[in-house]
């Protein structure tokens, strides 16, 4: 009888436990907010502990376009905050923390649209996906708003969020406050190295009023050409040499989504004009080797990051959408990334955050052609030669090469990629494998 009444005790333990375990994972709400005027905003109640949070929406993309998104206050300045809307009518948003987790209720980010004629659309799904710093799933209950079900605004339960530094913060762009602070710890710095500056006499009261100096009047006054010897003040400068070398902040910089290049692109329909868009830009402190590479899940390609010299901060490295292989940093002072793509990925992304800076680099990949298609005709050119003919899509419906139904940039984007890839001979790479 007793083991009977202690395995119903024990049943029962096991039972509230998980009910507790359940309510406590219900208290994290993410509630999607329509504003007006094609602007949404992300909501977030009870996150605690939280490094990392990955959100997908979908949306009418007939009645809106050119998606943007901006940080909410509940995001700590120093994380990564990456957006992608290169597909039409999809948006993915990521966040991920540097050092300090995301605690308490407030907005996590606004998603403002432009309207096509001023229409007004709507965000047609979301989904989330969080992690906490110990890299377990938190479960949390989703929902999107109509205008008429808006709840009001949680306030924050993090004080820091409320304070006025960090709203001037999110107003202030990081890198103007690091080259402000700088500029004025290097002119403070300079001032207080000049020797002598608060014990030169008063010279000239004295010399108006015709007065000699006690300590000269018992020799001679020195003749007149000889006053210039007072040279000191010269000698007070602080030498070229000598003067501090302010650090050069990291500028944040999103590189164009090649996606969106091509979708714009209103030139000759040729390959060569195509492939021209993807030429990198000089300057460019990351570069990708091959230039152009296939998504089959087995290709490697290798990112190269030149960053300032002076850089304080140890930059971190994500990517989205491939896998590192291996992270370097060379003598040169530049971080050599060896990344394998997902297999079939066209939107796989480099993110590197130094500081309060962040750099922005999408990878020039795209899925390898079904064989039969550059086999009908010869070669990738050929098939591309082929494509770009006015009736081309039309007569050969494999064309289609993302499968949803349209001709479309997208299409454009694959086939300029795999022309690349033949014209360069770049082979799929594996990793470890030496650069030429």
């Amino acid at each position: 009888m007793n083991r009977k009444i202690l395995s119903i005790y024990l049943l029962l333990q096991v039972i509230l436990s998980m009910a507790a375990l359940g309510a406590a994972e219900a208290e994290v709400q993410l509630t999607l907010v329509p504003e007006g005027g094609n602007v949404f905003m992300l909501r977030g109640s009870g996150l605690k502990n939280l490094a990392a949070l990955d959100f997908e929406f979908s949306y009418d993309a007939a009645a809106m376009r050119n998606p943007l998104a901006v940080r909410g206050e509940l995001i700590p300045p120093d994380a990564i905050f990456d957006f992608n809307p290169s597909l039409p009518g999809e948006i993915r948003l990521f966040t991920r923390i540097s050092k300090k987790a995301i605690n308490g209720s407030g907005t996590i980010a606004r998603l403002i649209f432009e309207g096509v004629e001023n229409a007004e659309g709507r965000i047609l799904n979301m989904s989330a996906n969080l992690v906490s710093v110990t890299a377990t799933p938190v479960t949390a209950t989703v929902r999107i708003m109509s205008r008429a079900q808006q709840p009001p605004a949680p306030q924050p339960e993090t004080s820091p969020a409320a304070t006025p530094e960090n709203v001037a913060t999110d107003v202030e762009p990081p890198v103007r406050q690091v080259a402000n602070d700088s500029r004025t710890l290097t002119t403070a710095a300079a001032a207080s190295t000049m020797p002598g500056a608060v014990t030169m006499p008063p010279s000239q009261p004295e010399n108006e009023s015709g007065a000699t100096p006690a300590v000269t009047a018992a020799t001679e006054a020195p003749p007149p050409v000889q006053q210039p010897a007072a040279a000191p003040p010269r000698q007070r400068e602080v030498p070229e040499t000598v003067k501090p070398e302010p650090a050069v902040p990291l500028k944040s910089v999103s590189y164009p989504d090649m996606l969106d290049r091509i979708r714009e692109y209103d030139g000759p329909r040729t390959p060569q004009a195509l492939a021209a868009l993807f030429a990198p830009a000089s300057g460019q402190m990351v570069r990708q080797e091959p230039d152009a590479a296939l998504s089959d899940g087995e290709s490697v390609v290798r990112l190269r990051i030149d960053l300032p010299l002076t850089l304080k901060e140890t930059p971190s490295f994500s990517l989205r959408r491939a896998s590192m292989i291996t992270l370097q940093h060379a003598e040169d002072g530049s971080w050599l990334i060896e990344a394998r793509p997902a297999r079939d990925s066209i939107d796989a992304r480099l993110t590197v955050n130094a500081g309060a800076s962040t750099i922005l680099f999408p990878l020039l990949v795209a899925p390898a052609l079904e064989p039969a298609l550059p086999a009908a005709y010869g070669s990738a050119e050929e098939a591309f030669l082929r494509y770009l003919k006015p009736d081309g899509p039309q007569k050969d419906p494999r064309f289609d090469l993302n499968h949803d139904g349209k001709i479309d940039h997208i299409d454009d984007y694959i086939l300029t990629v795999n022309y690349l890839v033949e014209r360069n001979g770049s082979a799929p790479k594996t990793a470890g494998e030496k650069q030429p």
